[in-house]
């Protein structure tokens, strides 16, 4: 608890920078990775994951009329089956990555500026040569959901994109602008969700997922998991202002990013990892 208030500021930076980029292709977690290096905090994978709550309710609170139907079956059995194909390979590829994910994020934080440099040139490579899509998501088939499931996956790695990356093949596959968006970020739902179940489960029963990462048994894994729960509020708070700067984001998202602009955010990850790189390893 002492440690929680001490460092309360920083949560709260967190959970706002959290909130903000996670639905632009910057890659949310690298940023908390590499803020909270440069605070001094010590954070675990397993709170990088907690603060995508606020998030994943914002877009779900912003998608609910799409959730709804899909969930209610209005929109046929063919998209939600195909929604579970995709996240099916997410949840298997982020699995194999995991390991790599928790020590980057604990101990190894220069890689992420690294993994921006290469985010960001897939975002200029987006941005210059995605096709000018004519599809609708109804219309993709399975094999473009196990591809998309496939990358997403890859984006546990902090500081690559799973909105860009996501978004990107959406785009290669045919799709159009916005029914890319859409898709990325209603694949990010599911994604989120059970990412925090799987976390809690390590926490409260470590044992049943010993095959896991061990980021569950060290003396700095989820502090704010812990915290929260010894203080509710705080971590009501944290969640409310992670929530809030999405649903901005989330507006400026939808008026103002279009393919193109992607090649400036990639250039944002381009200059941003290599000044990271060289600033953390003097």
């Amino acid at each position: 608890m002492r440690i929680l208030l001490e460092n309360a500021g920083n949560y709260i930076l967190m959970a706002i920078i959290q909130g903000f980029t996670e639905v632009f292709p910057v890659s949310s977690s690298g940023h908390i990775v590499i803020y909270s290096h440069i605070l001094g905090m010590q954070i675990t994978f397993a709170y990088v994951i907690f603060l995508h709550i606020g998030t994943f309710l914002a877009i779900l609170v912003n998608y609910r009329r799409q959730v709804w139907n899909i969930l209610g079956g209005k929109a046929g059995w063919k998209l939600p089956a195909l929604l579970f194909v995709s996240f099916a390979m997410t949840a298997l590829v982020g699995l194999i990555f995991q390991n790599l994910a928790a020590h980057i994020t604990s101990e190894q934080p220069s890689d992420v500026a690294v993994l921006w440099v290469v985010n960001g040139i897939i975002l200029c490579a987006i941005g210059f040569f995605s096709p000018q899509g004519t599809k609708r998501i109804d219309q993709l088939g399975i094999w473009s959901f196990l591809t998309i499931g496939i990358v997403q996956g890859m984006t546990t790695l902090p500081g690559i994109s799973r909105l860009g990356l996501t978004l990107g093949i959406g785009l290669f596959l045919g799709l159009k602008w916005f029914e890319a968006l859409d898709l990325s970020l209603l694949l990010s739902l599911p994604t989120v969700f059970f990412a925090n179940m799987f976390v809690l489960v390590q926490q409260l029963h470590p044992e049943w997922l010993a095959w896991s990462l061990q980021s569950a048994s060290d003396n700095t894994s989820a502090v704010i998991i812990n915290s929260a729960s010894a203080n509710w509020l705080f971590g009501a708070l944290t969640v409310l202002l992670s929530f809030l700067s999405c649903l901005v984001a989330i507006r400026v998202l939808s008026k103002f990013l279009g393919r193109k602009l992607l090649v400036y955010f990639g250039v944002y990850c381009l200059s941003a990892g290599v000044f990271f790189f060289f600033f953390l390893n003097l």
